[in-house]
């Protein structure tokens, strides 16, 4: 068929969605209804998409698995149509890099654990779990499993199928599990160890066996085996959460008939995702779009953004102005205390002021900002018992911080001047003391940087 043809007399073609073995798959629009549908159509004359249409009818009402509004025969080709979905997790990770983070990992496989319980409880398993069978609803918030082509019936007359061995492989190579791959009936269990090798895709981009992908099919089977049967568990969960292993050992530890713990693997998911702070259904897909959101806004008058860029400008230069002269104020205040400290705490000579040099000695002395000789706050003492800590609080409510202090140039200010003359200074002792040598403090060996 082709774009813009009439299928049935009520669906015209839009598109074709994608193609296989089994025929193609078409974008179309009900004319009636007034939707867009999805129509599998099967050119191979083998009844295949009728086969899926009864599984698909008989599983519909469950979430995550398409509606079906029709199906049938038309001349020679065999049809069904069914909802419209998005794209599939295969093309979504290409687009993201080629991997998942671990919360959209965690999130889409408790969102296919769910499918997979339902369609197991259902009486049915779906033999062919890979990326590409699960799709994304059109507002790519859940996710949908498709294609139930080679899905088969394992509960009839509320009994299990029997085991068998020598059966022909089913699905595909990347993801089958070990009894598919040696012959083995498969079960339940063999849908879960897919999704076990999905995850680890998912999170990790690629499977020790990924590189077969281009040989042929027949040998494809055999290479992905060797290396399947090869490796252990730890060695291809490296890298993973711990959790990943566990899941993986669980599903191949069960028997042909067990019945899973669906809850209990699901609580192995939850664990990773509460360990990760994840929020519940997190898709890395959403959480782009939601950033993109805020550029849709109208935008503002030209104007209105230079005037408010303007008034927010001046407002921080007027806080930084503010905070500048408060940093100052308390440092000149500071320095004032200690200069009084230290001329109490060393004793000095009194001045002479009969004398005029004396006299001018001394004023010029007052005037000028001189570094401490001695100020336990600043140099190290001689003896940790000989130290003494005093605590002098600044009252900053008591400053006058509108004082005119852009006088004096910033490099003339003291605090500026002596910064570095006190960082550089070294330790001087009192008159008594200054003839002992100094001693090194010895290093504690029990201290550790962390």
């Amino acid at each position: 068929m082709k774009e813009n043809d009439i299928f049935l007399e009520k669906y015209r073609i839009e598109s074709v969605l994608g193609s296989g073995g089994f025929g193609e798959v078409y974008k179309a629009k009900d004319l009636k209804h007034n939707r867009y549908v999805a129509i599998k159509i099967d050119i191979t004359r083998k009844n295949q998409v009728v086969l899926e249409a009864k599984i698909l009818s008989a599983l519909q009402g469950g979430e995550g698995i398409p509606k079906l509004y029709e199906s049938g025969r038309n001349e020679d080709i065999s049809y069904m149509v069914m909802q419209l979905l998005g794209k599939n997790l295969g093309s979504i990770q290409k687009e993201q890099g080629g991997k998942f983070d671990i919360g959209t990992t965690v999130s889409v496989a408790l969102q296919i654990l769910s499918r997979l319980e339902y369609i197991h409880h259902k009486g049915y398993i779906h033999r062919d779990i890979k990326p590409q069978q699960f799709l994304l609803s059109l507002d790519e918030k859940s996710i949908y499993l498709v294609d139930f082509g080679l899905s088969q019936k394992y509960v009839y007359d509320n009994h299990h199928l029997a085991f068998q061995n020598h059966c022909s492989k089913v699905g595909n190579s990347t993801f089958a599990s070990l009894n598919d791959h040696t012959g083995l009936r498969q079960s339940r269990r063999d849908d879960l160890e897919s999704l076990a090798y999905m995850l680890i895709y998912m999170y990790k981009g690629s499977l020790p066996w990924s590189h077969t992908s281009k040989t042929t099919s027949a040998n494809r089977w055999q290479q992905v085996l060797n290396i399947k049967s090869g490796i252990t568990v730890t060695d291809l969960c490296e890298c993973c959460p711990h959790n990943f292993e566990v899941f993986l050992n669980y599903v191949r530890n069960l028997r042909f008939e067990e019945t899973p713990d669906y809850f209990y693997l699901k609580s192995l998911l939850e664990d990773i995702r509460n360990k990760e702070k994840v929020a519940e259904n997190y898709f890395v897909w959403l959480n782009k779009e939601e950033t993109k959101k805020p550029g849709r806004l109208k935008r503002k008058s030209l104007l209105t953004q230079k005037t408010e860029a303007k008034s927010k400008t001046h407002i921080e230069s007027t806080f930084r102005l503010l905070d500048a002269n408060a940093s100052i104020t308390k440092e000149l205040t500071r320095m004032q205390k200690q200069k009084q400290r230290s001329r109490t705490m060393i004793p000095t000579k009194s001045p002479d002021f009969t004398d005029p040099e004396e006299l001018s000695r001394t004023l010029t002395r007052e005037l000028r900002v001189s570094t401490p000789k001695a100020n336990p706050h600043i140099f190290s003492p001689k003896s940790q018992n000989d130290a003494v800590f005093e605590e002098h609080p600044c009252d900053e409510n008591s400053l006058d911080i509108t004082a005119d202090l852009n006088i004096t140039p910033k490099s003339k200010m003291p605090e500026i001047k002596n910064r570095e003359i006190i960082r550089k200074a070294k330790i001087t002792y009192t008159e008594t003391d200054s003839t002992k040598p100094t001693q090194k403090t010895p290093r504690s060996n029990n201290c550790q940087i962390f």
